[in-house]
This record gives structure tokens, sequence and C-alpha cells, in this order.
């Protein structure tokens, strides 16, 4: 008899896996995002007589986490229009707080 758990199987949990795995990675790129957003406001860039300012290195950080998180949500559905609306998401971002504080 085996005791682990099946993926394939509907009826082994309340909630399936590919449900949990989006949710995880939905909720990961959200912490990015926020402290992306965050360390924005605190200065991410480089300051040529200082260095790095405050908030570069946690910006760098959440943005390869939301990156990170991003791709499986991509790889599991390479629905086109999916990938397109993630991508539109990404530029609204970009366009509303990295130019804006950068």
């Amino acid at each position: 008899m085996s005791h682990g758990s099946n993926s394939n199987d509907p009826s082994g949990g309340v909630v399936s896996t590919r449900t949990m795995e989006m949710a995880v990675a939905l909720a990961l790129m959200v912490v990015g995002a926020i402290v992306m957003i965050a360390s924005l406001r605190l200065g991410a860039g480089w300051s040529p007589s200082i260095g790095p300012q405050s908030g570069y290195f946690p910006f760098y950080v959440s943005l390869i986490m939301f990156l990170a998180s991003g791709a499986m949500p991509l790889a599991r559905y390479r629905a086109a229009g999916l990938v397109v609306g993630i991508l539109a998401s990404v530029w609204v971002v970009y366009t509303r707080y990295v130019k804006r504080y950068w």
C-alpha cells in the first residue's frame, strides 16, 4: 500500500496540486511586487559618489523573486492570452513605478 499522495488523483485532497502551485506563485509575485515598489521609494539607483542606494539590492532580489515566481504559471499554462496578460501587467508595473521612481 502506498501512503504517498498522487497529484493526478482528484479525490486525494480538497485542493489540487496545480491550484496550490498557482496560489503560491501568485502570492510570491505579489510579495515581490510590493518589495520592488517599496525599494523604489527608498531609492533603487546607483549613486556615483556613494554607490548603491538603500533600495538597490532589495529591488533586484525582489525582481528575481517576481520573475522566478512568474515562470511557473508561464510554464504551466503556455496559452498566448495568459502570456500576453502577464507581460502586460509587468509592463504596467514598470511604466507606473520603475520609470517614475528611478
